[in-house]
């Protein structure tokens, strides 16, 4: 049985966000948390992009609230960069 990721936390908060684009659906979600003996929190963005032929997902993550805030434009930048062809 897998384990997921906000299951292995000992303190989580999760946010959950749909919203249509030109007819398609797009999740996005945000999970921050700390995992047990580890100093900092961690902070997953995933999204998943209804395509014209198939699914897309990307994720990216990192740990510390100062670097979330630093790379905030950056990992946005990545999330509007992607486009299918």
């Amino acid at each position: 049985f897998p384990v997921t990721i906000d299951m292995q936390m000992d303190s989580m908060y999760k946010q959950v966000n749909l919203e249509k684009n030109n007819g398609k659906t797009i999740y996005f979600s945000q999970i921050d948390g700390k995992y047990p003996n580890e100093k900092e929190r961690i902070y997953f963005f995933h999204k998943i992009i209804e395509g014209n032929q198939m699914n897309y997902e990307i994720t990216i993550w990192t740990r510390g609230i100062d670097r979330k805030l630093k790379y905030k434009d950056t990992i946005q930048s990545i999330f509007d960069s992607f486009k299918e062809k």
